[in-house]
């Protein structure tokens, strides 16, 4: 009974489905295959041995090219391209550099330290709305007057590669917390806020080597802030080092 009920239900399928939409409903059970076109090796000339994953687009457009599909806030090719030039300014404060905005690959996932990370991209692109693991705690030290890097956490937009002075770097856009602090009653908890719907989210973008942990954020059920927590990191030190959104 229980084999005929399949089969039925296959013919039914294949009966009311055209051959496009059977195609991918069989893919979400199908094996996934991997070539040269699922992954992307770390640049030769990083320490790293990190991949960024499938799905990619490649040859992406930044002047054109439609990043809806990335995600659902307000990112147009300006915001993106006035990132990526911040980037590389942050580096050099006193300094202002030519960048060059040549098309781009664009990654949904990257695997970091045997950790699969996502993204925002990856999530539209699965159909997968629910909170995964795209959230990210970084380090910047852009800030002029700095005694230790601050801390920051966003939301990965989505993974990319960047040629600079014929250097290749593996990047990504991240959309940032509006405020970051410490747990009043422990500083060793950090403690986030997000940009809310109708609000102007903020972006940046960050280099791989700057992410010191993948994270999850628990609603703190008196306001509208976050606690940040970590499967892969203790937070053992103080954490008084909370960034500013004008440090980066």
């Amino acid at each position: 009974i229980f084999t005929l009920a399949i089969r039925q239900y296959v013919n039914i399928t294949f009966l009311f489905y055209n051959t496009v939409k059977t195609e991918k409903q069989l893919d979400l059970i199908k094996k996934k295959t991997y070539s040269d076109k699922t992954f992307i090796n770390a640049p030769a000339s990083s320490s790293s041995t990190h991949q960024l994953w499938s799905p990619i687009t490649f040859n992406f457009s930044i002047e054109s090219g439609d990043y809806s599909k990335f995600t659902k806030r307000q990112l147009d090719s300006t915001i993106f391209s006035t990132t990526i030039i911040q980037y590389y300014n942050r580096g050099s404060p006193n300094t202002r550099q030519n960048i060059t905005l040549d098309n781009i690959d664009i990654a949904a996932r990257a695997w970091i330290n045997n950790t699969i990370y996502s993204s925002t991209f990856n999530n539209k692109k699965s159909a997968f709305f629910s909170r995964s693991n795209h959230f990210v705690m970084f380090l910047s030290d852009a800030h002029r007057n700095r005694s230790s890097p601050h801390w920051f956490v966003g939301k990965t937009v989505f993974f990319f590669t960047h040629i600079h002075n014929q250097i290749e770097s593996h990047l990504l856009l991240v959309e940032v917390a509006k405020n970051h602090t410490q747990c009043k009653f422990n500083r060793f908890i950090p403690v986030v806020e997000l940009f809310g719907e109708g609000e102007i989210p903020f972006f940046a973008v960050i280099d791989i080597g700057q992410i010191t942990a993948q994270v999850g954020l628990v609603k703190n059920p008196q306001n509208d802030t976050h606690s940040v927590v970590s499967p892969y990191l203790v937070f053992d030190k103080d954490l008084s080092s909370a960034g500013r959104l004008s440090f980066l």
